[in-house]
């Protein structure tokens, strides 16, 4: 959540319990708040939708939750500023039982909706739904009909939300998958998870994306950056450079001497008594703090650029891997590679910056 500045994460097949909650709150306190529906029998070894907000990004004051399937479906109703409320359900459809499963769960959250009239309807609904709607989000790709996809579209219609997910409408012809289980001529890629959006809220959306998340995992992330009509202008803030910089020695030597120096810049002040309008300890300060940034941000774009750029050009050669619809051993192992080499590069990103 830190590195990709998510505000709002909905995950899936948690098996959190109010203990290992708890544990976490207690680990990252005052930091996230988390919301989870678990199975009502075995919460510890199947299913379980979770909501986690980062409190550094959004305000948790004014959420409410309501459990729409336990242990697969999670609603979020949360104030935004400028006074909107937007209604958020998170949801993790069945798989190893079965289409039948998937199309029961997806009628089952659509009469909740019917039976609960004053239950608002959601405006964006997101999470693993555990089927394809098109022959480009699988690889192998195959035109085998599954009958969930019907079920739903009809879910989808009742709440009035997009019939195409955000990520497929803004991108539609490039292929990308969030799924990947095998290796070699096992290999399975599929493009699972998704998230759908009322035309309100599409409108108003931007950065539909899916990226290599820096921990191990068969999932990646599908992210999007939403506003409403009455958000509040944001500036452009205050300039700051990202304090993991501080852990490089050359950096840390090079501030601390330019310290050292308005140090004595303030004595040799304080010394002779030569206060002016042009020699203040308030213009010393600030052209410290100047400097103290100039010097952070010029290691910034000598560093951080150069692993930047190795991620772009991998994530680049797997587009072209991607959109390659031969499928063989060849194509799966460059896929599987895309995945190691992203996820490092990340993970040693994050750790410098």
């Amino acid at each position: 959540m830190k590195e990709n500045k998510i505000g709002i994460l909905l995950l899936q097949e948690t098996h959190l319990t109010e203990q290992r909650i708890a544990d976490i709150h207690r680990m990252y306190a005052g930091n996230i708040k988390i919301f989870h529906s678990a199975h009502p029998q075995t919460p510890t070894q199947k299913e379980g939708v979770t909501i986690v907000l980062n409190k550094k990004l959004v305000s948790t004051e004014g959420t409410k939750v309501r459990e729409v399937v336990p242990g697969r479906a999670l609603q979020l109703s949360m104030p935004c500023r400028g006074g909107d409320t937007r209604h958020i359900l998170c949801v993790y459809a069945p798989t190893s039982e079965g289409v039948q499963e998937r199309c029961a769960f997806f009628k089952q959250v659509e009469t909740y909706y019917e039976e609960h009239p004053r239950v608002p309807k959601p405006h964006v609904m997101a999470g693993d739904f555990n089927n394809t709607e098109d022959f480009l989000d699988r690889m192998p790709m195959s035109d085998t009909y599954d009958s969930s996809v019907l079920s739903l579209d009809s879910l989808k219609m009742s709440l009035g939300l997009m019939m195409v997910d955000g990520w497929r409408r803004t991108h539609p012809q490039e292929r990308d998958f969030t799924f990947h289980r095998g290796s070699g001529e096992n290999a399975r890629m599929s493009r699972l998870d998704r998230i759908y959006v009322t035309q309100e809220v599409y409108d108003f959306a931007r950065g539909w994306k899916i990226l290599q998340p820096s921990v191990r995992t068969d999932h990646l992330l599908v992210t999007v950056q939403l506003t409403t009509l009455n958000a509040p202008e944001a500036g452009p803030g205050r300039p700051t450079f990202p304090l993991g910089l501080l852990k490089h020695k050359s950096l840390a030597k090079k501030m601390k001497e330019r310290g050292i120096e308005a140090e004595r810049e303030l004595r040799d002040l304080q010394e002779t008594e030569r206060r002016t309008n042009e020699s203040n300890p308030q213009l010393i300060l600030s052209k410290l703090k100047r400097d103290w940034l100039k010097m952070a941000r010029d290691y910034e774009r000598a560093t951080v650029p150069k692993l930047l750029k190795e991620i772009q050009d991998l994530e680049a050669h797997l587009k072209e891997v991607k959109n390659d619809t031969v499928r063989d051993e060849k194509t799966l192992q460059r896929w599987q590679r895309w995945r190691e080499s992203t996820m490092s590069r990340s993970r040693e990103t994050t750790q410098r910056i």
